[in-house]
């Protein structure tokens, strides 16, 4: 990955971990998606908005691959795309257990 892929990675990062850690022990709604355990809130899909926001900014055309809201499921086998988890450990952030944490990889032709 080029460095100018990997700072636009940390960056668009850093901005959907400040939404969430700005709505981190709030009073915050949790709604069940699939499974008892399968769980989203709306700083799940703010901090992934932050995230979609940055990473458009400097690659409009890029694919993004989301866990919430209308981003793609699967990552695309060719071109550039984007794979976020906007709060990996969506379970520990709804109980108030600071293990969670925002990612985001970039990827290219699947890899």
């Amino acid at each position: 990955m080029d460095e100018d892929r990997a700072a636009l990675a940390r960056r668009a990062a850093e901005a959907g971990a400040a939404v969430a850690a700005e709505r981190f022990r709030t009073d915050v709604d949790v709604e069940r998606k699939t499974g008892k355990v399968d769980v989203v809130t709306q700083a799940d899909r703010d901090a992934q908005a932050a995230v979609v926001d940055v990473i458009r900014e400097r690659r409009p055309n890029d694919a993004v691959v989301g866990e919430e809201e209308d981003e793609l499921k699967e990552i695309p086998e060719a071109g550039p795309a984007w794979v976020i988890d906007p709060i990996d450990g969506t379970n520990n952030y709804v109980r108030g257990i600071r293990v969670w944490g925002t990612a985001v990889a970039a990827v290219r032709d699947g890899d």
